[in-house]
């Protein structure tokens, strides 16, 4: 048999997992005479034999290559393709699908191709084999569940929603549903898929192999001594193992608990889970009781697993942990959580090991403090049943067996899908999956037949190219319409009399109607044609030659794809590609997932997906796709640029400003109330966590933000501008208490003169002089103060601003009269 194995880790670069898995597991197929090759994600390519049998093919990201010119200024030209468009994994999953692709016309085809899930590797590979024509068609699809990011991230304490990482999982998703099989290790993993995911294909459970064990042991570990293995995850158990550890210490329980394994990242506390143990842990760590031992060869990682007393596999999720596995077959003691696959390893709790709940308080440290009181000879025979249990379960000689057998029914039941796979939840609790388009009550047009629609105002000057395009296709269309909508440009109403004149194109016609928007024009489109499938394509944009038969491909195949569409490539202004995606909600209802160049059923979208003339400035073609999805049909990309949207300044979408895009999604949430209430709680995290869907590109890329440079001068100025109020506090302060002082010194004067006035009557009155004399220490000190004012921050913000100088006038009057109250 001929295996290909995906996977985006390998052993002697990586020390996890699925690693260990993929290793283990070739060289058990290539010792049984099987042909194994591994597509692997490496740092250096490579073509090599790994073993007897197994042949290594290393894929290198083209991530380093972002930095490389670019001398075309196509996206798809640039040497990092597509890594320049999408975040990490999406656009490996892509750059491994057309490797396998091309090793498929280069080597004998498999029989069966395996991937994990894990990252989504097996993503693209999928979507083609669903979407195209390719050897993939006769291959099935194995995708071997491992741990899954979307099953992590709540117990890793992670942001579940921030993007890419939040689609990243749902691509996840869209693996297992849409694999031709799948397979898990453990029947944890098994039953939480199975409930999470009712539409996707029966799960087998076959436990991972264990290739060897060693021999029976003889003697006890050092007592006290207990060890963890694996990367300091909090879903691994970590802080309560930690935690619980501490309260026994506490208590004065003598042992020793060592941590080997790769420190993470723990985001809400923004460090990482060594640095967090080590400040809270200090007091352990300084005596000895806890040592963090970081990554170790996998030799010395063994060597202490056979010195210890114990092992303890703490984690909170869990699937069928290579630590318990390889601890069992080293004649080890397990203290092992139940979340997991490792409770199914033991099985028989203080027989093969000791399994605890974390659900129980202080069911840890009741097991642990067992753990410790064994006698050396109730350790031995725990740890000899431990052993004789995981060969039992995993030796070679139980599980190839149960692996050929599986691949051999897959290939045999392997047969073509009529109905595309989708994450998309059904509408209802209860209600099955969709393999169909809801019933349709509109017209469904003539059967085969493709109709195009333009709509069209003033656009003379692109509708030539637009039209050379459409009829050029491999499957040109069997009508094509332009709707012109009221258009008044001399030129463009030449360019359509000439069509109409029959000096055009064939099956070209033209309808003419009052200027009333886009969204009626597409419609009234729609309403003329005659098609079973009906295409939009706007009048200043293109569509390359295999566009239709593609899409029409996909919408006589699967049933209940109501609408198909490719990515985009820009020209014009712009020169850009942008990637788009199955249409899925909630994505969907917060930001568009498709340009308005479609292949639909013309039923649909008469019936779900007519454009709303009330959206008049923009998102009319969004609206519709949001209907569509609403009422059951299904939106699939195919993964390529296959048609070509102009970027113009002028054009309705260059237009918009962000006070119409408010207006337009207030109308949109009006017009499906029903979704957006089912969907709330996941919108509200996924805006929550980036931003307003307005400012969204696509799911696959991280939403951008305010710089790093305009943070740093913001946080500057506001540093300045506090400063310059500090100052100007207290300059307003001393200026108070100056005037304050003048107060009392004229109202002194005043009781002066007027005690002088009664004993020397008129005699004093030329002395006073103009009454609103000003003497020189007064302009002095009032001058000292304007000079400082003038020479701040502020003052020159103000300067520069007509508003804040109406404010400071209004300020200084207000002042003037306060003091001329003398309050």
């Amino acid at each position: 048999m001929r295996i290909w194995l995906l996977t985006s880790e390998m052993p002697h670069e990586v020390a996890g997992g699925i690693a260990r898995y993929v290793e283990n597991f070739a060289r058990l197929l290539g010792g049984a005479g099987h042909e194994v090759v591994i597509i692997a994600r490496t740092e250096q390519e490579c073509d090599t034999i790994l073993a007897p049998g197994v042949r290594l093919i290393g894929v290198v990201p083209r991530l380093g290559r972002l930095h490389e010119p670019q001398a075309n200024p196509q996206s798809d030209a640039h040497p990092a393709y597509p890594y320049n468009v999408m975040a990490y994994w999406p656009a490996f999953s892509y750059q491994l699908a057309d490797e396998v692709i091309r090793l498929l016309h280069q080597l004998p085809p498999p029989d069966i191709i395996e991937s994990q899930e894990y990252a989504a590797i097996p993503y693209y590979l999928l979507q083609r084999k669903l979407t195209e024509q390719t050897p993939l068609a006769r291959i099935p699809i194995l995708v071997q569940l491992h741990s899954p990011t979307f099953e992590l991230a709540a117990p890793n304490q992670e942001p579940r929603y921030r993007l890419p990482e939040y689609w990243v999982a749902q691509m996840e998703k869209f693996c297992i549903v849409a694999a031709d099989a799948l397979l898990a290790p453990s029947h944890f993993l098994t039953r939480r898929m199975q409930a999470a995911f009712p539409q996707s294909p029966p799960i087998a459970t076959i436990p991972l192999p264990l290739l060897k064990t060693s021999e029976p042991p003889r003697e006890n570990g050092i007592r006290g001594q207990i060890v963890y293995v694996g990367r300091l995850e909090l879903r691994k158990g970590i802080l309560p193992l930690v935690k619980a550890c501490g309260r026994l210490w506490a208590e004065g329980v003598d042992f020793t608990l060592s941590l080997i394994g790769g420190d993470v990242d723990f985001p809400p506390r923004e460090t990482t889970v060594g640095d967090f143990l080590q400040q809270r842990y200090a007091r352990w760590i300084s005596d000895g009781h806890l040592k963090i031992l970081g990554q170790l060869p996998h030799a010395e990682v063994l060597r202490h697993m056979r010195q210890a007393w114990a092992t303890v596999v703490p984690s909170l999720w869990e699937n069928f942990p290579n630590t318990c596995m390889e601890s069992m077959g080293e004649g080890q003691v397990v203290l092992a959580s139940r979340a997991g696959g490792q409770a199914e390893m033991i099985e028989a709790d203080g027989v093969n090991g000791f399994l605890f709940e974390w659900q129980t308080p202080g069911d840890f440290e009741r097991q642990l403090r067992k753990v410790l009181a064994l006698s050396e000879t109730e350790r031995l025979q725990v740890a000899h049943n431990a052993q004789r249990r995981i060969q039992a379960l995993c030796a070679p000689e139980q599980v190839l067996p149960q692996r050929l057998a599986h691949y051999q029914s897959i290939i045999a039941q392997q047969q073509p899908r009529v109905s595309f796979p989708t994450v998309h939840a059904p509408r209802a609790e209860g209600e099955a999956h969709p393999t169909t388009v809801p019933p349709l009550s509109s017209d469904a047009g003539q059967a085969g037949m493709l109709s195009v629609v333009i709509p069209f105002y003033n656009l003379g000057p692109y509708l030539q190219e637009t039209l050379t395009s459409i009829l050029a296709a491999v499957r040109p269309p069997h009508e094509v319409i332009i709707v012109n909508d009221g258009s008044t440009d001399p030129a463009s109403l030449a360019l359509l009399s000439e069509i109409e004149s029959k000096k055009g194109p064939e099956h070209v016609r033209v309808v003419h109607t009052e200027n009333q928007g886009l969204a009626s024009a597409r419609n009234r489109g729609a309403e003329q044609a005659r098609g079973e499938f009906l295409s939009f394509v706007d009048a200043d944009d293109c569509v390359e030659e295999d566009f239709f038969a593609q899409a029409i491909a996909l919408l006589q195949r699967y049933a209940n794809v109501a609408f198909v569409y490719s990515w985009v490539r820009y020209f014009g202004e712009a020169q850009e590609i942008w990637p788009t995606w199955n249409a899925e909600f909630p994505y969907l209802l917060s930001h568009n997932m498709l340009a308005p160049l479609v292949v639909l059923r013309r039923a649909a979208f008469l019936q779900w997906g007519r454009n709303a003339p009330v959206l008049e400035y923009n998102l009319e073609d969004y609206e519709g796709w949001v209907g569509i999805v609403e009422a059951g049909g299904l939106g699939v990309s195919l993964a390529h640029p296959l048609v070509r949207y102009r970027v113009r300044a002028g054009s309705l979408s260059r237009s918009a400003n962000t006070n119409q895009f408010l207006y337009l999604y207030d109308l949109i949430t009006q017009r499906h109330p029903e979704a957006y209430r089912q969907w709330g709680v996941e919108l509200f995290n996924l805006q929550n966590a980036n931003g307003p869907g307005l400012t969204w590109n696509h799911p696959a890329q991280t939403v951008p933000g305010p710089s790093r440079t305009h943070v740093a001068a913001l946080v500057q100025d506001r540093e300045r501008l506090v400063a310059e109020v500090r100052t100007l506090s207290k300059a307003w302060e001393d200026h108070v208490r100056f005037i304050e002082a003048q107060r009392v010194y004229i109202v002194n004067l005043e009781k002066r003169y007027n005690e002088s006035a009664a004993l020397h009557g008129d005699a004093l009155l030329p002395l006073l002089g103009d009454e609103h004399q000003i003497s020189r220490r007064d302009y002095e000190l009032g001058g000292r103060v304007v000079n400082r004012l003038r020479r701040t921050w502020l003052a020159r913000q103000v300067s520069r601003s007509s508003r804040l100088k109406k404010v400071l006038r209004a300020t200084l009057k207000k002042g003037r009269a306060f003091l001329s109250r003398g309050e």
